[in-house]
């Protein structure tokens, strides 16, 4: 029945698809859990994966727990039958441990998700061990880190090998940060093309790096124009490659609307920040009141006019403010109110209240194909398109492309 759902949907029939997953799952044994779990996973439904991924735990811990202890294992020999049928029954709950973790990471719970992804990773889950690494990378524990991203970047798991490269390029080894990430972005991910494409920049490859800067674009990372045009405005000007849209001068503007009701043009300069830093603060400072009325505020009237320099965080540069004026404030108000709407569809329902409909279909099928959550990178265009491009989409031309491709299978 599980056989038989996976045709159904690699042939696009997920109605027919689910119910017999569905029916799978009803036996006594975890496997048909676990393939409706990754159904439910990989089209929005991360709870009800959740559910079942639980499921699938319990069975094979409960099977492990059972059978373990009645086997008669010879541990010099790795090819004795009791040792390998050990193994299966390990791998099996490793398994089903290490996709409930990766949800419970995806929901936001990382307690729970730690605890599901250190066991599996520990029985040598390769899965496991490259969320694990990720999500110890994402709360700054790093050597602890590289100690579950190193063996899941060998046996070849593309984002291991990114935050890998992250790490390593953090601590000055720049040689292997550069190997790990052209691995990466050989595995296709726009992200790792996008790091690549600056890794090459930065080292002088100008040629290369534009290459890896268009395929990246082209992929649908919705940064790499910004980013790209960061380094390069520090490195000297350029005639070629991916350009920024949507400033002024060398500072590029978006307007808030703060709690205290005024409405404040906040800008980064390539010279102090860079696109990803101000897309977190701007979404911290929509909470706060604006700069002159902040407690303590020293900044004169009359600057308020022209603009201000405000530090973000001690030697890592700052952002601009200034009064918004004209169109502005009206723009600003809408921004603000879009954001906080996108926020609290994340804080509230972990994506869930995005509704399938809501996404392209064929920008949603090129994310399933190469394995990536459709909602999240939605979110993800969504905050860049409201915070970088002014509320304007930047997804159209690659929409079109999609499109056509669909509609062209030779393409």
């Amino acid at each position: 029945m599980a056989g038989w759902g996976c045709e159904l949907e690699d042939d696009g029939d997920l109605d027919s698809a689910r119910y017999w997953y569905e029916r799978s799952a009803q036996s006594p044994n975890g496997c048909g859990s676990l393939f409706l779990g990754t159904f439910l996973r990989n089209h929005g439904d991360l709870e009800g994966a959740r559910d079942r991924f639980r499921k699938a735990v319990d069975h094979a811990q409960a099977e492990a727990a059972y059978v373990l202890p009645h086997l008669v294992t010879d541990d010099g020999d790795p090819d004795a039958p009791g040792r390998k049928i050990r193994q299966t029954y390990l791998n099996n709950f490793a398994d089903a441990a290490a996709r409930l973790g990766e949800v419970h990471r995806a929901l936001g719970e990382s307690d729970t998700a730690y605890t599901w992804l250190n066991q599996a990773a520990g029985l040598g889950n390769i899965h496991a061990m490259a969320q694990l690494g990720a999500m110890l990378w994402d709360l700054g524990r790093y050597d602890e880190a590289v100690r579950w991203l190193e063996p899941a970047a060998d046996a070849g798991v593309h984002d291991a090998m990114f935050y890998l490269a992250l790490i390593m390029d953090d601590r000055g080894n720049t040689a292997r940060a550069g190997a790990w990430l052209a691995k990466a972005a050989d595995g296709g991910a726009p992200y790792a093309m996008g790091r690549f494409a600056l890794h090459l920049l930065e080292h002088g490859d100008i040629d290369e790096a534009t290459s890896w800067a268009q395929r990246a674009h082209e992929a649908g990372d919705p940064l790499i124009e910004h980013a790209f045009a960061t380094v390069s405005e520090r490195m000297g000007p350029r005639e070629e490659g991916p350009q920024s849209t949507n400033s002024t001068g060398d500072i590029h503007w978006t307007p808030f609307e703060h709690p205290c009701g005024c409405v404040i043009d906040w800008g980064w300069s390539s010279q102090e920040a860079d696109p990803r830093s101000f897309i977190a603060w701007c979404t911290y400072i929509i909470n706060e009141v604006c700069p002159w009325h902040a407690e303590g505020s020293t900044i004169a009237p009359e600057a308020r006019k022209s603009m201000v320099l405000l530090q973000w965080r001690a030697g890592q540069g700052g952002f601009f403010a200034r009064e918004a004026t004209g169109q502005d404030v009206e723009l600003g108000r809408s921004l603000t109110e879009s954001l906080r709407t996108l926020i609290g569809q994340l804080a509230s329902a972990t994506h869930n209240s995005i509704k399938v409909g809501e996404i392209p279909a064929a920008y949603s099928a090129a994310l399933r194909r190469h394995g990536f959550d459709p909602r999240s990178a939605w979110f993800e265009q969504q905050l860049t398109d409201i915070i970088l491009n002014r509320g304007e989409s930047a997804l159209e031309p690659l929409l079109r492309t999609l499109e056509a491709r669909e509609g062209d299978p030779e393409r």
